[in-house]
């Protein structure tokens, strides 16, 4: 890429980033429910949405400039995006580290108190190489994170392995996307480098990276979806993906011709403007002054000379936005300076006949020529990035072509390209409205699928269970609670029984997913969990996402929840004959988990079935023991 369609085209870009950043976040919001390896895929969503609107914040500061609230929000923002990668990358080891809840979440503090110390003793553009660091480094740990869920899942594992490649892959670029600075690896990998190294801004690579993950992590998915529908849901090949992909590409593209149409004609605009005042400039200057010019050294010693140039300095200090104004010629095919203002610095003064450094081009051949004014394209010196205007100057000798002398006025580059980037900068907002809208309507339709395929497959299993023979309690209880941990995706399901005298409960029947083993027998006061009953008998069905600091589950932490890692509960209350006599709890292991409406109506649903299999064994008690008293009558009738 060239630099100047690099350096137009630069917010756009930012944009694109940001959008990459926040589809990751919708396909880690999907994830939540993933049937797969306990990941805490919302940690990752909100850092792709803080990290997102970062680099929606960098377009924003091309067109409005370093406005104190962006460079704030700029700040804050990547402290968020670091935080919560760290939180996905090592959240479950800092918790095993630190059991108590106080000094995991004070653990939390020492990035953020690090970053403000660096912002405090280095500044911004140290605090940003901290930033970017860390980055890097959460990134790194967070695909071992994935790389070893790839050994829970091997339907998926290619998806997972790929995406674990793809973080490795994006904290690399994430290091690359540092400031220049005197630490390495940011003496020699840093955002100037990859430029110059690639061709392309690093942005661009984060947001291929950033789609890479996404799409791998989708595809996983998608594999684990399938593997999960089991025989209990028809196998139903759904296009959302293919859909937002095709959307969101021609949202870009529109964008981005939305966005080119807005700047030309911006651009247009304001060249019209600049030669306006460049023509006026040269309209109020004294013409017959510069006849006997001849553009060498000895137009020094002119009157002419000196009252020209009192003039231009006028006129430049009289427009801060105006770098030098200055007339000048062509000679023997080089550009030579005539008069030019007094810019303030002895070593950027240009005296008469000194040649500037650019060579002529088409623009000055047609200018000296034709006399066609024109506005230059952007060039570099010592001093910065300049943008000229050029017109030709009006005198009595001079006001027809070819022109023998012409006005320039010299303005900053950056201001020019910020004031089309402000108008490029509302296009773009329009983009991001309208890929927030398209995102959040792809989000709402996969949950809307997502909650009638549970429907689905949770008639299903409960049709499945209910034609299984029950003449043998336990081997039903054993059937159910195998299939709804499978149906759940939970790491356990127990169903829980109150003794005669209600004084303890009894495990009759728990599934651990991951040991594919049944377990009998435990046992737990009724007292100690007095209050989780009376939340049961009072709400029928509890859901609980943070189980062991809930105050209707907290009694169970001690005894139960927190030696089996249990994060999250759904109990449904047993009743019979009007009152409870147990309880069906499903236990997420791993991170904590939000129960669905659907998830509530199952547990509820298995909740009857026990309470039919309990009366099923019931009944089957009291006819064996009416069969073995009519056996043993008739056996004293034929005696």
């Amino acid at each position: 890429m060239s630099d100047a369609f690099v350096t137009n085209q630069m917010d756009y870009m930012f944009f694109l980033s940001g959008l990459a950043f926040v589809v990751l976040a919708a396909v880690c919001f999907i994830l939540r429910r993933m049937p797969g390896p306990p990941l805490p895929w919302i940690r990752l969503a909100w850092f792709g949405i803080l990290f997102g609107l970062n680099e929606w914040t960098e377009a924003a500061k091309l067109g409005l400039g370093d406005e104190p609230f962006l460079a704030s929000a700029h700040s804050v923002l990547l402290a968020g995006a670091v935080l919560l990668l760290m939180w996905f990358s090592c959240g479950g080891l800092v918790e095993r580290l630190f059991p108590s809840r106080v000094l995991a979440r004070l653990f939390w503090f020492f990035p953020i108190g690090i970053l403000v110390l660096v912002m405090y003793l280095g500044g911004v553009e140290e605090y940003e190489l901290a930033v970017f660091f860390f980055l890097a480094a959460s990134t790194t740990y967070s695909s071992l994170t994935v790389w070893n869920s790839a050994r829970s899942s091997k339907a998926a594992r290619s998806a997972i392995v790929l995406a674990a490649v793809s973080m490795v892959l994006l904290a690399i670029t994430l290091l690359a996307s540092a400031p220049k600075g005197a630490v390495f690896p940011a003496t020699v990998l840093n955002r100037e480098t990859f430029l110059a190294v690639a061709g392309f801004p690093s942005a661009c690579a984060l947001a291929v990276l950033a789609i890479l993950l996404g799409a791998s992590l989708w595809e996983c998915y998608q594999y684990l979806e399938r593997a999960h529908a089991g025989a209990f849901l028809p196998k139903v090949v759904t296009s959302f993906g293919w859909q937002m992909t095709l959307a969101l590409i021609i949202l870009a593209a529109g964008g981005w011709v939305v966005t080119e149409q807005v700047g030309r004609r911006e651009e247009r605009a304001l060249d019209a403007h600049i030669l306006s005042r460049a023509t006026v400039v040269a309209n109020a200057l004294e013409g017959n002054l510069a006849q006997k010019l001849t553009g060498t050294a000895a137009d020094a010693q002119l009157p002419e000379y000196q009252q020209l140039r009192r003039q231009l300095t006028r006129i430049q200090h009289a427009s801060p936005d105006i770098h030098r104004v200055y007339l000048y010629g062509l000679r023997s095919g080089k550009i030579v300076n005539y008069v030019a203002s007094e810019v303030g610095r002895p070593d950027d003064e240009m005296a008469p006949g000194d040649v500037y450094a650019r060579e002529p081009d088409a623009a000055d051949a047609n200018f000296f020529r034709d006399s066609i004014a024109y506005v230059s394209a952007p060039y570099t010196d010592k001093w910065g990035a300049w943008v000229s205007a050029v017109v030709g100057f009006s005198g009595s000798d001079f006001s027809f072509a070819p022109v023998r002398i012409g006005l320039g006025m010299d303005l900053s580059a950056r201001d020019v390209r910020r004031v089309v980037a402000a108008s490029r900068l509302i296009a773009i907002l329009m983009s991001v409205f309208a890929s927030v809208l398209l995102i959040n309507l792809f989000i709402f339709r996969r949950n809307w699928w997502e909650r009638t395929r549970q429907s689905v497959l949770h008639q299903g299993v409960l049709l499945h269970l209910s034609r299984q023979e029950h003449a043998d309690f336990h081997a039903a209880l054993e059937r159910m609670t195998q299939a709804a941990a499978a149906t759940l995706q939970v790491g356990r399901l127990s169903v829980w029984r109150f003794t005669e005298d209600r004084s303890d409960v009894v495990c009759v029947d728990v599934y651990d997913l991951s040991a594919n083993c049944h377990v009998r027998g435990i046992r737990l006061a009724a007292a100690n969990c007095a209050r989780f009953f009376e939340s049961l008998e009072r709400e029928r069905t509890l859901a609980v996402s943070a189980a062991q600091t809930d105050p209707r589950t907290a009694e169970l932490a001690a005894d139960y929840l927190k030696p089996r890692g249990v994060v999250s509960t759904l109990g449904a209350l047993v009743l019979r004959n009007g009152g409870s006599v147990g309880v069906v709890l499903a236990e997420q292991i791993g991170c904590k988990r939000w129960w669905t409406i659907e998830e509530r109506e199952f547990a509820t649903a298995l909740a009857e079935m026990v309470t039919l299999l309990i009366e099923a064994d019931e009944r089957r008690q009291v006819e064996t023991q009416k069969f073995e008293s009519e056996e043993r009558y008739r056996q004293i009738f034929e005696k």
